[in-house]
């Protein structure tokens, strides 16, 4: 079965209910309003009709789309090419899989760092310099180009390790492993990406037991994540050290999310530091008409959106 009518989601819904508001028909036929009301009202329901017209052709469109695998790689490819790079660069990689999915299929946690570097195993204070990052991908079923953006990331970075020391990719590889110490969960949702390889339902937004994993970001954070097989890694490497940086890779949308942007923090977030995320929102649109839109919203990662 497509998945475009499931894409009709509460946001569509409530435009058409927001835009078709206040419209009635009397006993007689005629509408409750004047007529440049009944001509805005129906502009407002083409618009209404546009908006879900635009949102089920989109998924279907993508639903008829059928991924190259000899380019991208299916679950078990990905699982292999993870391993086989382990095995070669071990002083460079460590693979857990303790951290699971619904259905128990690993989530390939890779951390990538200099294991010979004597400081990294040291006290706290001698190894601060190292700038710990957390990358996620994988969130939603359909997004193939993040999971392969993750395993392209990792080739280059050890591409450059057989190279010489003194060209640019040998030196950027051997000083982001000796500065950085990187998490990547390559893949965070893998029971959504295996029902979008076995079912062909690219549109598949969801882990196996029907949740959004993008929805669980909200206030009660501990709460909402704990729910979730898929969140707790999130909650487990947070834990257990301080990180500098957390990004999500996503694909199909140009947006920027920022942490705790509504609610009591509303007045700290505005001003300077809300400029900047705008400013460079704008800087990586590709769009010559692309223009920022600010809204407050009571999750802790708000969106940035932009439209064309």
């Amino acid at each position: 079965m497509g998945c475009w009518p499931r894409q009709i989601d509460n946001s569509s819904t409530s435009i058409f209910a927001y835009y078709t508001a206040g419209y009635t028909i009397t006993e007689d036929g005629h509408n409750g309003h004047s007529t440049d009301d009944h001509h805005a009202t129906q502009r407002n329901c083409v618009v209404a009709a546009l908006v879900l017209l635009y949102r089920a052709s989109r998924c279907f469109a993508l639903e008829k789309s059928r991924p190259d695998y000899t380019v991208y790689h299916n679950l078990s490819a990905v699982y292999a090419e993870v391993a086989a790079l382990a095995e070669t660069y071990p002083t460079y990689v460590q693979v857990d899989h303790r951290f699971k999915s619904g259905n128990g299929l690993s989530q390939l946690v890779v951390r990538l760092a200099n294991f010979s570097d004597s400081t990294l195993h040291s006290a706290p204070q001698l190894r601060s310099y190292k700038v710990r990052a957390l990358l996620l991908f994988g969130q939603r079923g359909g997004e193939l180009v993040t999971v392969e953006s993750a395993l392209h990331f990792l080739r280059q970075l050890f591409n450059g390790l057989s190279a010489p020391s003194h060209t640019v990719e040998g030196a950027v590889s051997r000083k982001l492993l000796s500065k950085v110490d990187l998490h990547l969960i390559v893949l965070v949702n893998p029971d959504g990406f295996n029902h979008a390889e076995r079912t062909g339902d690219y549109c598949f937004d969801k882990t196996a037991s029907g949740a959004k994993m993008s929805s669980l970001f909200v206030w009660d954070l501990d709460k909402h994540l704990n729910a979730e097989p898929e969140t707790h890694v999130l909650l487990n490497l947070s834990r257990a050290q301080p990180y500098d940086a957390f990004v999500a890779f996503h694909s199909g949308s140009r947006e920027i999310h920022l942490p705790y942007a509504g609610g009591s923090l509303a007045d700290v977030l505005v001003g300077s530091g809300v400029g900047r995320f705008i400013s460079l929102q704008t800087l990586v649109s590709w769009h010559p008409l692309y223009t920022s839109v600010w809204e407050w919203s009571a999750s802790p990662f708000q969106n940035i959106d932009g439209i064309g």
